[in-house]
């Protein structure tokens, strides 16, 4: 299943590792053969070589925090649908960060 490779993917290179036997057997069958953690310290050079990353979402980014996320990846672009009551405050932090955000005219993302 893609999602779930992916998200084994993820937590390998976010650091957040499975806690519980049952998490971590799961984990683990993700992979042929099962990666070694990576340090923090080569998490972090692996990061600081991200640049001009473009970061796309069919729902809004309604909160500042997700573009401070997006921005320690290296993103330099967004691109979202636009309409949240935080649209503005999104908006400043992108540029304060020298984030590109392009808005989206059509929202694909329904509760």
């Amino acid at each position: 299943k893609r999602p779930d490779k992916s998200n084994a993917i993820d937590m390998l290179c976010s650091g957040v590792l499975p806690a519980s036997d049952e998490e971590k057997h799961e984990y683990e069958k993700m992979f042929e053969e099962v990666p070694t953690p990576f340090s923090a310290e080569e998490r972090q050079a692996w990061l600081s070589k991200l640049s001009e990353v473009a970061v796309s979402s069919d729902a809004f980014f309604p909160f500042i925090d997700n573009v401070f996320r997006a921005a320690r990846s290296g993103v330099k672009y967004i691109a979202a649908p636009t309409g949240s009551q935080n649209d503005q405050a999104v908006f400043t932090t992108a540029e304060k960060l020298n984030i590109t955000f392009v808005e989206q005219h059509i929202r694909l993302f329904h509760h």
